[in-house]
């Protein structure tokens, strides 16, 4: 899904540019700007949750073995396919929760479960 925004947000800048307004904020340095800005706040908040993802597995050794066997039943040896997720729920689910339990946004709202 993001890949798709990054080509509408290209598509837009370079449609604009096409047209020749140049009073238009849609100008190499904002493209430039823009771009950087995605990819750190996309690289940011995956290193966030890969570390608070380790941190709950080192924590919680049990849901880690847990998760290393259901990955080990239905992967294998082979490597892991984007169809694979949906015959990994438990997996899945411990993604989900880390998510909800960890605070993965420096500024976000604080949520509970109601």
């Amino acid at each position: 899904m993001t890949t798709t925004w990054y080509l509408v947000l290209l598509t837009c800048f370079l449609l604009v540019q096409e047209s020749g307004n140049m009073d238009s904020l849609y100008h190499d340095n904002n493209l430039v700007f823009s771009v950087a800005n995605l990819f750190g706040a996309g690289t940011d908040t995956t290193r966030t949750t890969l570390r608070w993802g380790l941190l709950l597995m080192a924590k919680y050794p049990h849901i880690q073995d847990q998760v290393q066997e259901e990955i080990s039943r239905v992967i294998g040896s082979r490597q892991p396919l984007v169809e694979d997720r949906k015959n990994l729920p438990y997996t899945g689910s411990h993604g989900s929760q880390h998510q909800r339990l960890a605070n993965i946004a420096t500024m976000a709202i604080p949520h509970t479960t109601s």
